[in-house]
């Protein structure tokens, strides 16, 4: 059964608070396409089931695959890990003998916050070798699954960048007021800002340490967003009990408090470990700020580096005490602003639109 290269399924649906998935579908539906989002059934072959109930897909196109691996990664002993795997190869083959094709883009080495790091690795070179083609926002992100999985992917997958958030998210000085007020910002702070939910992958824990041992009076910490872990929850208020220069805002952040949280701040830091992409970075550069990163960040691929502060390994805290000045932070944050403006969704669109038909 062939179709016509026009319905596309985008696999999960994490349109909710994740701007992502709905910019790229503008950006492929400016090539002409027809962009569809459903999340994986709770089936033995959940790509098979999708087409079964909707006909007219050409691509299914896989952006986080999570919730597919997980049955195979929580399969018990041996040999139900394998029979599973099998059942995924044959869910795969299955839709690719009807004509559709499955397309994927990595984001991440694994699941965030995997417990099953060398099934998931199996798991992963399986797919690798039987999608369609794959998408990575990055050359260097590219070049880490290949070692990581052991396998040429040059031939089966393309790098396309991951597109901008510019005027998405909008400033409002009332607002900008009130939060300096309440996070106690002095005109002569330099302030930091770590926005996102808070998750133990996400480094928070080597952030916060480092940051109580940096002697900087002037230094400020915004830590914004929702804990998906009470401990880490916990931690961060400690920190802040002992620290008062770190300013909890622990909470889901609503969209008119996103641009004046980046608006206080000077600097955005993302210690993040253990991921190849991130909208925490494409954000801040949409908002005209400076990153601070570690240094294995540089595969994630931002379109010009100049803009950021990197750090090596336990390089935290002597960062920290180093920063550029503001006025130095502001001219980077423009230059990140600048390559922004590069990672258009049309432009990103039509990449990926290339990827469905060939």
């Amino acid at each position: 059964m062939q179709h016509t290269p026009s319905h596309i399924f985008f696999l999960p649906d994490w349109r909710s608070g994740n701007p992502y998935q709905n910019l790229l579908a503008t950006g492929v539906r400016s090539a002409g396409y027809s962009i569809n989002f459903a999340n994986y059934p709770s089936t033995t072959f959940p790509l098979l089931s999708l087409l079964r109930a909707h006909s007219a897909v050409s691509v299914i196109h896989l952006h986080w695959i999570n919730a597919y691996l997980a049955p195979i990664l929580w399969s018990g002993n041996r040999l139900k890990f394998y029979i599973r795997l099998l059942q995924m190869a044959a869910d795969v083959l299955l839709v690719q003998m009807r004509g559709v094709k499955v397309v994927w883009t990595v984001h991440n080495r694994f699941s965030h916050e995997s417990e099953h790091p060398a099934r998931e690795i199996i798991a992963r070179r399986l797919l690798a070798r039987l999608v369609s083609r794959m998408i990575f926002h990055s050359e260097d992100a590219r070049a880490e699954i290949q070692r990581l999985l052991a396998i040429n992917l040059l031939r089966r997958s393309v790098v396309i960048p991951h597109g901008h958030y510019i005027g998405l998210y909008p400033t409002d000085a009332s607002r900008e007021r009130q939060l300096r007020s309440q996070f106690e910002i002095k005109d002569d702070d330099t302030v930091l800002l770590f926005f996102g939910n808070l998750r133990r992958y996400k480094g928070i824990s080597q952030l916060l340490h480092a940051f109580q041992l940096a002697p900087h009076c002037r230094l400020k910490l915004i830590i914004a967003g929702k804990p998906f872990d009470q401990g880490l929850a916990e931690e961060v208020a400690t920190a802040s009990k002992n620290d008062p220069r770190i300013q909890p805002y622990l909470d889901f952040i609503p969209d008119v408090d996103v641009g004046p949280l980046y608006a206080v701040s000077h600097i955005a830091v993302i210690p993040f470990e253990r991921t190849l992409t991130s909208g925490s970075a494409i954000l801040a550069l949409s908002q005209g700020k400076a990153l601070l990163l570690p240094e294995e960040a540089r595969l994630i691929g931002l379109p010009d580096q100049r803009g950021t502060v990197f750090y090596g390994n336990d390089g935290l805290l002597e960062t920290l005490q180093q920063l550029p000045s503001k006025a130095e932070l502001a001219a980077m944050g423009k230059m990140n602003f600048e390559a922004a403006k590069t990672l258009d969704w049309k432009t990103i669109g039509r990449q990926v639109a290339k990827v469905y038909t060939h």
